[in-house]
């Protein structure tokens, strides 16, 4: 079957993007990205072009005039489709240029935010765009219902998760050097593998953890730092001070993807609530190494946790509930996290599997150029 030409937009510096566009690249498809992020020094293996870093400040009625130029660039590559990841506003004006099909793959704030915030002419060229996309894709059933509300055919729609890889995220693997690393004796671990953003409510997290360290002196938690924002960081490196909390929180930057499968199981109990998301995919990826869950009580994640079942649910932005989650679970018998464990490892390695999405995105893509015919 002859080889597809695509043509993405989204972020360079996403491990979600990487790996999405590696698997395709892998496969011997001919792959191409805009990156709508901070420009990149490392080589992905397949052909990265930045966005014209002059237009991102642009009035969104301006940056109209920018749309030919665009157009022209999109043409001169002649793509089977142009994929946009992330719906943004350099995505927005990807999907008004093109004249050639369009997909579009949402990833939670870009629709949540959008429904709750946005301004009538934001929402207007969202739905435009939705309008205009042959396909649309999400992580989620709750991100489907708000794509839906924006325009999306509803016949022309699928979850298609970015999915782990359970031959690495797995449990049981030796975290021996990472113990003598931290200096971890007898610590029951917590860890926030999704980075230091407002969006992630990590100043909860420090507020709930304050509380549970009282009643479990010997915890320390593990905040993953990576894709920050610096007046957000400088907020809850000052945020640790304050709380008298230095020696106890440990900011871990940059972590690779590589090394996220050994902090997972360096872990107790992963923690995350932010206040928007879809199906983050470090949830999977706890979830597959068999790690205890605290996470935000929103529609997406209530697809992957039952609380009290196979983790725990907590409330948006609520510290003291947050903290009695954590309490809670490490104060469970071991007989029960084991049996949330195994539900987890088999939930992920069912429903989640990266490869197994991929191939399903892939028989889409064919599906869509058959039917161009």
């Amino acid at each position: 079957m002859k080889k597809l030409r695509l043509y993405y937009f989204g972020d360079a510096n996403s491990i979600h993007t990487k790996r999405w566009l590696s698997y395709f690249h892998n496969n011997g498809h001919d792959v191409l990205l805009v990156n709508t992020g901070e420009p990149i020094s490392e080589s992905l293996g397949f052909k990265v072009i930045d966005f014209p870093k002059d237009t991102f400040s642009l009035p969104i009625l301006k940056s109209l005039f920018f749309i030919p130029k665009l157009r022209k660039l999109i043409n001169s590559y002649n793509p089977d489709f142009v994929h946009i990841h992330f719906l943004n506003r350099r995505a927005i004006w990807a999907v008004l240029a093109s004249s050639h099909p369009v997909i579009i793959t949402v990833w939670g704030s870009d629709v949540f935010l959008t429904l709750k915030y946005k301004k009538l002419i934001a929402k207007l060229f969202m739905r435009l765009c939705f309008r205009k996309a042959i396909f649309v894709t999400t992580d989620s059933r709750s991100l489907l219902k708000g794509a839906f509300e924006l325009g999306a055919d509803r016949n022309r729609a699928k979850i298609i998760q970015f999915g782990v890889d359970a031959s690495k995220f797995k449990p049981n693997l030796s975290v021996e050097s990472l113990k003598a690393k931290y200096n971890l004796k007898n610590t029951k671990v917590i860890f926030s593998p999704r980075g230091i953003k407002e969006i992630y409510n990590i100043d909860i997290i420090l507020k709930a953890y304050s509380k549970v360290v009282k009643e479990i002196p010997n915890s320390i938690l593990l905040l993953a730092n990576f894709n920050t924002y610096q007046e957000y960081e400088a907020y809850i490196k000052e945020l640790i001070k304050k709380l008298d909390l230095e020696g106890k929180v440990i900011v871990v930057n940059s972590i690779k993807h590589s090394d996220m499968p050994k902090y997972f199981n360096l872990a107790d109990v992963v923690v995350s609530v932010p206040y928007s998301d879809g199906t983050p995919v470090s949830l999977l990826e706890a979830m597959a190494c068999g790690v205890g869950l605290v996470y935000s009580d929103l529609a997406s994640i209530r697809e992957w946790i039952k609380d009290g079942e196979n983790g725990l649910l907590v409330p948006v932005g609520n510290e003291n509930k947050t903290a009695q989650a954590l309490v809670n679970y490490l104060g469970m018998s071991d007989e029960v996290r084991t049996q949330w464990s195994a539900k987890n490892i088999d939930t992920a390695r069912k429903q989640g599997d990266h490869e197994a999405n991929m191939k399903k995105m892939e028989h889409i893509y064919y599906k869509l150029r058959n039917s161009k015919k």
